[in-house]
């Protein structure tokens, strides 16, 4: 099953929303996120945070239909992102995707990204979409399907990433490390529309530009 989390950030456009969703998602919604899903017509299969920023209108619309709502203070040890991710992890998701986790705050931000490696580390996929890139963290191999031409990413997220092999990008790496605080896997190349990357041990970002 795939989850999927609508934050609070950058609000996506309605026509990407509906072209992305798919019969069978499970769908949070985390404060304003709410308001974003509802503006493409989706119900939501939650509805959590400590609710600062939706409408309350809109709240009451939804308990109306008997959709869950779990409500936290706004005085906690967890971010609303981390109470989504905990949700959907035992919900049974084995892979989770963030929509409107960009934009606004970089604090916000760059503690979306981090979020994901909770889901991760408990063996599901996880990444951010938006409409102009996609956002992973991985800590296997994976293939990569986007057109020839893309521009794509790898940034380490751990220390280290040891022992990266790529295949189908402009500039290859064979074997090699990226390490924490340097760019060199910045802006590479998909040759053909499916790029393969392969490591060792450590935790990766992938970025690609669509």
């Amino acid at each position: 099953m795939r989850g999927i989390i609508f934050a609070g950030g950058e609000a996506p456009t309605e026509g990407f929303v509906r072209g992305f969703i798919k019969e069978g998602d499970y769908i949070i919604c985390l404060d304003k996120g709410l308001e974003y899903a509802d503006r493409a017509g989706l119900a939501p299969s939650v509805i959590l945070g400590d609710f600062d920023s939706v409408n309350e209108e809109l709240l009451e619309k939804y308990a109306a239909k008997g959709i869950p709502i779990k409500d936290y203070p706004a005085k906690k040890d967890f971010t609303d992102m981390e109470l989504g991710i905990n949700h959907a992890i035992q919900a049974g998701v084995n892979e989770l995707i963030l929509l409107a986790a960009f934009g606004g705050r970089i604090d916000h931000t760059l503690g979306n990204i981090d979020n994901l490696l909770q889901a991760v580390h408990k063996g599901v996929k996880a990444a951010i979409y938006d409409e102009k890139q996609h956002l992973y963290v991985i800590n296997e191999g994976q293939e990569f399907h986007y057109k020839e031409g893309s521009i794509i990413s790898l940034i380490s997220l751990s220390d280290k990433v040891e022992g990266i092999t790529t295949k189908n990008l402009l500039y290859p790496l064979e074997g090699e490390n990226l390490v924490k605080g340097y760019s060199r896997g910045v802006s590479n190349i998909f040759t053909k529309d499916v790029a393969v990357i392969d490591f060792k041990s450590g935790m990766l970002q992938v970025v690609v530009n669509i």
